[in-house]
């Protein structure tokens, strides 16, 4: 009888011990789990928030800035949450600075998109109520009523009365007047000689300071009867005024003449539109302004031209500082020049952009001047130039143009500096052992490196030199101006100072939703650009 035995069977590795899920649990478990001490100091501090919001969010309302009350509701609100709710503890390391972010740019950004979308304008500041408070306010003398030479007596208190005197009649006598009663007469014996008493009922008169001072409460109360009240107009003058508009159903009446206006566009306006009443309010007027900006070739060939202009200067003032700081950041880089001269030299290029831009401009403005700049004088003496440099659109357009070469070429020969250091010089070895020269190198090697690291950099400049305002407007504001054009638009402006302009140089006419209509298309054309920096971003991440 035989045995036959199997081979024996390998023993099975043991399986790999599977990591324990933790997803950083325990740890996350551990800080969602408060004490009540925590949790009481944590809704006391919300309590205290929520209670300054609301303060402060019912002035906003009440003011008429709904933009901002909205803004901050909203803020403080995702703030509430996130301090509630334990999942999303994580949260609020970064609950700060998005409550800035949506405070300090989102926020205005869409009221910018608002404004855009009505009529607010130097002639249209006001809110409808308070275009009504304003107008509800006017007061006129109706025919026949009186009017009186006055002067103020308190006792220090909050109590105040008028001693009134027809200013028709400097021989009537004296009457006080005090709020809500009927007028009384003064005993003469206690006038002096201009007809008015130091003192009546205990009170001493104001002097002219205290006066001024008072005045403001004075204009705003109604002295003597309620059917013929006495209101005050200046320091020498009151009379029986009455309110010359009244609102009522949408309709503004005019007690003086009878007419009745209605708002049309934010102006009340009569029926057959031939009067118009002022302050103006604002409102919505939907597309309006749009239209106005492409429709009108006073407005939209000026805002081509400054469109065109702030593209091409931003594509060549980039593309000009790349090319001085790389040329400058490869010759430093080259072996033949010692490693301190360098640094040394390097360091030295730094400065026009670690002074302060507004100086600099300022300085380059001066040397510049028509009648005693430096840049001037030697222009006309050594190459026959105009003296009047920012008199010339094409001549701005050049200073302009230099004046921001010289600002920025630094960033990009810092850029390009670091840059060159993260080049591997096995690379640079083999293209030369292979045979390659020095602009073979630079051109098969060095170029396409650099511009895979820096090429998120030059489109953040071109973006910085897109809203450049500072340069434009220091240096020249813009100018010289543009002919044939309804709006303040200037040879030099770019999209930023033109809106500028728009909002707050242009006088009277300053026209603000017309600025917003044009950050809108600031915004429009900016958003791809930076939307594109995101995607390359997100790519460099899968290949790392």
């Amino acid at each position: 009888m035989s045995l036959t035995t199997s081979p024996e069977a390998p023993a099975r590795a043991p399986a790999p011990r599977r990591p324990r899920k933790t997803n950083g649990s325990a740890a996350m478990t551990a800080a969602r789990t408060r004490s009540p001490l925590a949790w009481a100091i944590t809704i006391a501090a919300l309590v205290v928030a929520d209670l300054m919001t609301l303060a402060a969010v019912t002035s906003f309302f009440s003011e008429g800035t709904w933009y901002l009350a909205a803004a901050i509701t909203v803020t403080v609100a995702g703030i509430n949450v996130v301090a509630l709710v334990p999942r999303l503890m994580p949260m609020r390391w970064l609950a700060p600075g998005i409550a800035l972010l949506l405070l300090l740019t989102i926020a205005p950004q869409a009221y910018s998109f608002y404004i855009a979308f009505t009529n607010y304008s130097s002639d249209h500041l006001l809110t409808k109520s308070q275009a009504i408070d304003a107008l509800e306010s006017v007061t006129y003398l109706p025919e026949g009523a009186a009017t009186y030479d006055w002067r103020a007596y308190g006792d220090g208190g909050e109590d105040t009365l008028l001693v009134v005197r027809s200013a028709e009649d400097a021989a009537a006598a004296p009457m006080v007047a005090e709020e809500g009663e009927p007028l009384r007469p003064l005993d003469a014996g206690g006038a002096a000689g201009d007809g008015f008493p130091a003192e009546v009922d205990g009170m001493a008169q104001l002097d002219t300071a205290a006066t001024a001072a008072a005045l403001d409460g004075l204009a705003g109360t109604e002295f003597g009867p309620e059917d013929a009240p006495i209101t005050i107009q200046s320091m020498g003058l009151a009379g029986e005024y009455a309110d010359r508009y009244a609102y009522e159903d949408g309709v503004l009446t005019d007690q003086l003449n009878g007419r009745e206006y209605r708002p049309v566009e934010g102006t009340f306006t009569t029926a057959d539109g031939q009067f118009e009443v002022s302050p103006s309010f604002q409102t919505t007027v939907g597309w309006d302004n749009f239209t106005e900006v492409f429709s009108n070739p006073k407005i939209r060939g000026p805002l081509l031209e400054i469109f065109l202009w702030t593209v091409v200067f931003a594509v060549v003032v980039v593309v000009g500082q790349l090319v001085i700081g790389m040329i400058i950041a490869l010759a430093l880089n080259s072996r033949d020049v010692p490693r301190r001269l360098a640094k040394f030299v390097r360091s030295l290029l730094l400065l026009p952009y670690v002074v302060p831009m507004y100086l600099t401009v300022l300085v380059f403005a001066s040397m510049m001047n028509p009648n005693l700049g430096i840049l001037t004088e030697l222009g006309e003496n050594l190459f026959g130039l105009d003296r009047n440099w920012f008199g010339d659109p094409t001549m701005s357009r050049i200073a302009l143009v230099c004046v921001t070469f010289w600002l920025g070429f630094p960033y990009f020969l810092l850029i390009v500096s670091g840059a060159l250091q993260a080049i591997p010089d096995d690379l640079l070895e083999a293209a030369e052992v292979e045979g390659a020269g020095w602009w073979a190198r630079f051109r098969l090697v060095v170029f396409p490196l650099l511009m895979r690291m820096i090429s998120p950099l030059i489109v953040l400049g071109m973006v910085a030199n897109f809203n450049n305002f500072v340069v434009t407007f220091l240096l020249n504001k813009g100018g010289p101006p543009m002919t044939d054009t309804d709006t303040p638009a200037g040879s030099t402006d770019l999209l930023i100072s033109y809106t500028y302009k728009l909002a707050f140089v242009f006088g009277n006419g300053s026209d603000y939703a017309q600025a917003a209509v044009i950050t809108m298309l600031i915004f429009v054309v900016l958003i791809p650009v930076v939307a594109s920096q995101f995607r390359r971003y997100a790519v460099w991440a899968e290949e790392n």
